[in-house]
């Protein structure tokens, strides 16, 4: 797969020493701030309004910058929660084997990807095909993020037009990010 990524960043004056994306890093379960899907380099997948909309909130005070990355991302390593049904019903599958095995029936998906990358990463000789992936994709669907239209005037359901999707890449190599340039401020 091969997509723009917005990447958001506070403005601290250091625009032109900026080379690459920085880490959003897993503080335990209970911090607030937790990135969405674990540690990992994070992108808006093809959406400055998002990146945007991350600045102004998250960076109110100092301002923020923009970067756009290509992204290129092998299909094998990538867990697609957008547009793979497959890798939805796994997530399933795996939350469920998750709960049998602890009996933890609380815990949120970046707790949930940082115990899969332990376990492959310390126990790799019985684990390594559980979650052998690189990067992941996964939809936002907070009410901030819709923009609807009906598919029948007469019915409730609905199609979003604009989904806000996010990217995790777990590692930073060449060969998923290929480019990496300031967009914002110009």
């Amino acid at each position: 797969m091969k997509t723009k990524g917005h990447h958001t960043l506070e403005n601290r004056g250091n625009a032109d020493r900026i080379k690459q994306p920085s880490l959003s890093k897993y503080k335990g379960e209970d911090d607030p701030h937790n990135p969405f899907l674990g540690e990992g380099y994070y992108f808006w997948d093809n959406n400055i309004g998002m990146a945007h909309e991350w600045g102004r909130i998250r960076y109110p005070t100092k301002g923020y910058y923009i970067f756009e990355g290509s992204l290129s991302l092998e299909d094998k390593f990538l867990f697609d929660l957008v547009g793979n049904r497959s890798d939805q019903i796994r997530i399933k599958e795996l939350f469920k084997f998750f709960v049998a095995k602890t009996g933890k029936k609380d815990f949120d998906l970046a707790q949930f990807f940082e115990v899969l990358k332990f376990v492959v990463k310390y126990k790799p000789q019985k684990n390594i095909n559980i979650f052998p992936y690189k990067y992941i994709r996964a939809v936002d669907n907070s009410k901030r993020t819709l923009d609807t239209i009906r598919f029948n005037m007469g019915k409730e359901p609905y199609t979003n037009l604009s989904p806000v999707y996010l990217i995790c890449l777990f590692e930073l190599n060449e060969l998923a990010l290929q480019r990496f340039f300031r967009i914002y401020p110009s």
